[in-house]
């Protein structure tokens, strides 16, 4: 049988669509590997590194996660570093967890097309590809050793099999949706989300014939994941259980945090700078604060204005906001009067669609309830959901006057993106990267000869120690450093041509920045 001129169109237009996607995702991949240097290497990441380190080593096994911020206590289960061990069985190098953390991340997007091309359309599907590729969260939330930096992909296998789940499709589809939704708190306790939202999901869809062997296979299997920690636990009498309840019920935040964690349902879509202009990554802001203060001539000299590229980046900016805004108020305003109508048809229709309703009073209300103090990375799972309103609205858009118009206003935005992001890395991550500490300490330790010194930072916005240091130095460089506040030896790393350097014994170049020592 011989395909019609128009099948075989057809067939020509959708690979070079499908080469288009590819590109574009080795493009993100290569931009991610280039600056992954760059990535910020502090204490949570050298202690993560430890730990993964240790497992791989077979010196240790990880009973339990990550600490939770501001506390003691440790998530349960020790998933994450499992996972991070793997690559540390081939290389000593904190570049091999960090590489695994790029590649799941461009994984995520690589499913995350598959799903909006089936959903929304091949148009559709490419806009939001190109939103994410080099969007700051995107990137900067998927490069070096953290936890919460492997939290994209994960949220993009979670509307993958939510779908399929409530649509029927596949034999074991509910199976492995139940064991990501209990294995995923090990990585992040902001999981529970997904396991709220799904909750919710179920009730508004009705699914006729829902299949509960399977589901509790999926519980079972998920469970076995934390046996270790549940005996290890227990032999403690439940103290980091109990000590993790206990948190969960002592926070007193404003109820403002609520608002702001909606607030970046938008700024995720949108690829916002501010967050990461303002405080980096360390701990909450408020962008209200940020715009009376000095926000807005950070902003400007961040973006390069008043010079034309510096507004060009910000007119892009603008529309990528106004995009995703505009894209949530349609999509949930359609998408109640659907279910109004409708009911359950019209959540299995469009289940993307449900759950991004169902999403905003549900993250809301947790807050509210929890009063916790929001950073973005505590809902950055949701990033992909945070997408879909954009999906929806160009996937609605008729004409193709008005898709000539959004190609070069998408392929901007992704190229603002690419130039911001990058500007974000040389100016504000390079100073404290895994590259430039990696140097510092192999100077360090040839230079100090066993002494014991004094190790400082004099770089603007950064917040950490000596401690990755010491940690590069016995973990990978096979060496040791001595750290004494009170010798009269110090080591501090500075900005290129730093006042300290005027009284400096030496000076080294490490990276972008100089390592100078001073003697007290």
């Amino acid at each position: 049988m011989i395909d019609s001129p128009n099948q075989q169109a057809t067939g020509r237009r959708i690979g070079w669509i499908w080469l288009l996607a590819l590109a574009g995702l080795g493009g993100s991949l290569l931009f991610r590997l280039v600056f992954l240097g760059d990535a910020r290497f502090a204490g949570d990441e050298a202690w993560l590194y430890t730990m993964a380190r240790n497992t791989a080593e077979f010196d240790m096994f990880p009973f339990y996660g990550t600490h939770v911020t501001g506390s003691a206590v440790n998530v349960p289960g020790g998933t994450y570093h499992l996972l991070m061990a793997v690559p540390l069985l081939f290389t000593d190098s904190p570049m091999g967890p960090m590489v695994l953390t790029v590649v799941l991340g461009v994984l995520g997007l690589a499913l995350g097309w598959r799903v909006f091309h089936r959903e929304y359309g091949t148009m559709a599907a490419l806009a939001v590809l190109a939103l994410a590729l080099f969007n700051p969260f995107s990137v900067l939330f998927g490069d070096r050793h953290w936890n919460p930096n492997i939290l994209i992909p994960l949220g993009f296998l979670w509307i993958f099999l939510v779908i399929r789940a409530f649509r029927g499709e596949g034999r074991r589809t509910w199976m492995w949706l139940t064991a990501l939704l209990v294995v995923a708190p090990q990585i992040h306790l902001s999981c529970t989300h997904l396991t709220l939202l799904t909750v919710a999901a179920v009730a508004v869809t009705r699914p006729a014939r829902l299949p509960w062997r399977h589901v509790l296979v999926g519980f079972f299997i998920g469970f076995l994941t934390y046996g270790p920690y549940l005996v290890w636990d227990g032999l403690a009498d439940f103290k980091n259980t109990r000590a993790l309840l206990t948190h969960v019920a002592g926070s007193a935040a404003s109820p403002w945090e609520a608002a702001r964690a909606v607030y970046y349902q938008v700024l995720y879509g949108a690829g916002d700078y501010t967050y990461v202009i303002a405080k980096g990554n360390w701990f909450p802001m408020t962008e209200w604060g940020f715009y009376g203060g000095k926000g807005w001539s950070l902003m400007k000299d961040f973006l390069g204005l008043p010079g034309p590229s510096g507004y060009l980046w910000a007119g892009f900016l603008v529309v990528a906001v106004a995009l995703s805004a505009g894209g949530h108020l349609a999509l949930l305003g359609d998408q109640a009067v659907r279910l109004a109508r409708m009911g359950r048809q019209a959540a299995l229709k469009d289940p993307l669609a449900t759950l991004c309703l169902l999403n905003l009073p549900l993250l809301a209300g947790t807050l509210l309830l929890a009063r916790k103090a929001f950073y973005p990375h505590y809902s950055i799972v949701l990033f992909p959901l945070a997408l879909v309103p954009a999906a929806w609205l160009i996937s609605r858009l008729s004409g193709r006057a008005l898709r000539w118009v959004l190609v070069p206003v998408v392929l901007g935005i992704a190229v603002t993106h690419g130039v911001l992001t990058s500007r974000v890395y040389q100016r504000d991550e390079a100073p404290v990267s895994y590259s430039v500490q990696r140097e510092a300490a192999a100077v360090i330790m040839k230079d100090a000869r066993g002494a014991r010194v004094a190790v400082g930072f004099r770089v603007p916005r950064t917040r950490i120690g000596g401690y990755p240091m010491r940690v590069l130095a016995s973990e990978y460089l096979g060496g040791r450093i001595h750290e004494s506040s009170k010798s009269r030896i110090r080591y501090t790393i500075v900005p290129p041509h730093h006042a300290m350097a005027d009284r400096a014994v030496k000076v080294w170049e490490v990276g972008s920045m100089w390592l100078v020592k001073t003697i007290r």
